[in-house]
């Protein structure tokens, strides 16, 4: 019994690998050091028992970023089992590269006194190396500034978005046509005109900005949209195109808000664009907390909240979140073993 993942470094040296085994009982991981040269990357792991449904994954750290391969189902009578190729990428720190797609920039009522903006970033990594983001002391990703003048709030991943790695101080993206989509939250205080400028850092095609009906946009950059139906509220849109790298784009907003959420007592619009978001991507930063870019719950509670998983590999991920507390000892035993039984359960009826 020989399961035989493999990946090809792009340089020599030596690599940390970490075999996790889980089933529906229990959940155990080796880890082992090997020396390779580039283009000899097969390694295995013998003598390991593969009973059927077992599942096996493979994660790699190079260069500090931590690499996950798919995983694998162990079948009926299956005796040997190869792991997808894991493609490991140099790692940068230069942003430059990224391609902004498109920059939305919501804004709506908090309190009588408060307005808050949303500002949905959908970007992609189209270069042929990891982009390692490090989280300073301010807490900002250092491309996607906050607005100047709003109190930043912090940072949240849509559900669709590309998978995020964590890091000890920040988190990595790697190279993928999928877009990124993070959401940066702040705020400003409610007064006649409300003046927003926001940094553009790289280059975006699209910016789009949605204020309530009954408010206007002033800006030599912006043009006037249509009026949008956002979950019944309508907002009206503006676009700017083609902003480059350097820029500020400037606006002033008046008037006042038509909408029922123009009340503190009613659902703002911070809560019905995240229905979901954030529940595969990034949990929200909070001021004074790093940010954590890798699908890990919390807490038993928040495991057991949502078992509406659209694919195999949100179940995967579940299971792997639920094995974290189970090391860390933050759920108790039986808690471990009802929720891991229940999450193969549904993670047979995907595959």
């Amino acid at each position: 019994m020989t399961p035989a993942p493999s990946f090809t470094p792009d340089v020599d040296g030596a690599y940390v690998l970490e075999l996790e085994v889980s089933d529906s009982d229990e959940a155990d991981s080796d880890t082992v050091t090997v020396l390779l040269g580039a283009g000899d990357g097969t390694f295995t792991f013998e003598n390991v028992e593969l009973p059927e449904n077992r599942i096996f994954l493979a994660e790699v750290v190079y260069k500090g970023i931590e690499n996950t391969s798919d995983f694998m189902i162990v079948e009926a009578g299956q005796s040997f089992l190869s792991l997808p190729p894991l493609v490991l990428y140099d790692v940068t720190q230069d942003t430059s590269g990224l391609v902004v797609d498109e920059l939305d920039i919501f804004l709506s009522t908090a309190t009588e006194d408060t307005y808050e903006i949303l500002a949905l970033y959908n970007f992609r990594n189209t270069g042929d190396s990891v982009v390692y983001v490090e989280m300073k002391d301010s807490q900002e990703i250092p491309f996607l500034k906050f607005p100047e003048g709003a109190q930043p709030r912090g940072y949240e991943a849509m559900q669709d978005s590309a998978p995020f790695t964590s890091t000890a101080d920040g988190f990595a993206m790697a190279p993928n046509e999928i877009p990124y989509s993070i959401i940066a939250f702040s705020s400003v205080a409610s007064q006649k005109e409300i003046v927003i400028s926001q940094p553009i850092v790289l280059s975006m095609a699209v910016v789009r900005v949605f204020v309530p009906e009954g408010m206007e946009v002033d800006s030599n950059l912006v043009t006037l949209g249509s009026l949008e139906d956002i979950q019944g509220d309508f907002y009206q849109s503006y676009i700017a195109s083609d902003l480059q790298a350097g820029e500020v784009l400037s606006l002033t907003i008046s008037g006042a808000p038509k909408l029922p959420s123009a009340s503190p007592q009613t659902t703002s619009l911070n809560s019905k664009l995240l229905i979901g978001a954030g529940g595969l991507g990034i949990a929200l930063l909070i001021a004074g907390a790093w940010m954590y870019l890798r699908d890990r719950p919390q807490s038993a509670e928040d495991l057991e909240a949502d078992d509406e998983f659209e694919t195999a590999e949100d179940v995967m991920d579940a299971i792997i979140a639920l094995d974290d507390l189970h090391r860390g000892k933050k759920i108790s035993e039986e808690a471990y073993q009802k929720r891991r039984a229940e999450l193969k359960g549904i993670l047979k009826d995907l595959v």
